[in-house]
């Protein structure tokens, strides 16, 4: 039996900040980076650190990478919650004695 929990080092964005131009257009940026220490699941909070603000490109592919990430992640969260919600309807609906009822 190995008794050893994982420890890793964690790096995800914090804050993204854009800059516009008067016709709204993005015209540069600065990302935040936060880091820490990760035990298994646990965040150990002593060791959260925020970077210095970086300017960045706007169109760079890192920054499309984060945000793709963070939309990924949302989407999951998000059809996660959404068969939650099918199923408490369906059990709903089984004690009201029918389907349940679309919105």
């Amino acid at each position: 039996m190995n008794d050893t929990m994982e420890v890793k080092k964690v790096r995800v964005p914090n804050e993204f900040l854009v800059r516009f131009d008067v016709r709204g257009v993005p015209i540069g940026a600065h990302l935040v980076m936060m880091s820490y220490l990760q035990a298994g699941e646990e965040i150990l909070e002593e060791t959260i650190r925020l970077e210095d603000a970086v300017p960045t490109e706007w169109s760079s592919v890192a920054i499309a990478s984060l945000l793709g990430d963070y939309a990924a992640q949302l989407s999951a969260e998000l059809s996660a919650k959404q068969r939650e919600l099918d199923q408490a309807r369906a059990w709903i609906a089984q004690f009201k004695g029918g389907a349940p009822q679309p919105e």
